[in-house]
């Protein structure tokens, strides 16, 4: 399962969640890998290939990109790959909560950022 929420509205942030969900899901289908963490970061890498070189054929849609959550469960095992600041939450019986972290980053001047309006790291975004 993949969700991808676009940023960047007006430079196509629509456009980059689609991508990511459509590549992401293809390249985890057609891994080579069994390890599960492979086949998340292959995911992954291609989606982030793909909006690039959407960005590189239209110039109008430079800035646009999405964040990532993506999630793997075989038997009892979950794997997970998170990019930006959407949260994968838990949910037992017994108890619950986030399975994400929020980070602290650096502003446009370099000084220290957080909170939620600041997205940490995002597919087609440079860095």
């Amino acid at each position: 399962m993949i969700l991808a929420d676009g940023m960047g509205g007006h430079a196509g942030g629509d456009v980059a969640a689609s991508l990511a969900v459509e590549r992401f899901g293809a390249a985890f289908r057609q891994a080579d890998s069994q390890n599960v963490a492979v086949r998340l970061e292959r995911g992954l890498d291609t989606a982030n290939a793909a909006i690039a070189d959407r960005i590189a054929e239209d110039l109008n849609l430079e800035g646009m990109g999405c964040t990532v959550v993506g999630v793997w469960m075989v038997a009892d095992q979950l794997g997970f790959i998170s990019v930006g600041d959407s949260p994968l939450w838990c949910l037992l019986a017994s108890s619950g909560g986030s399975m994400t972290a929020k980070t602290n980053t650096l502003g446009p001047e370099g000084e220290q950022c957080s909170g939620p309006h600041y997205i940490h790291r995002a597919k087609g975004q440079r860095g």
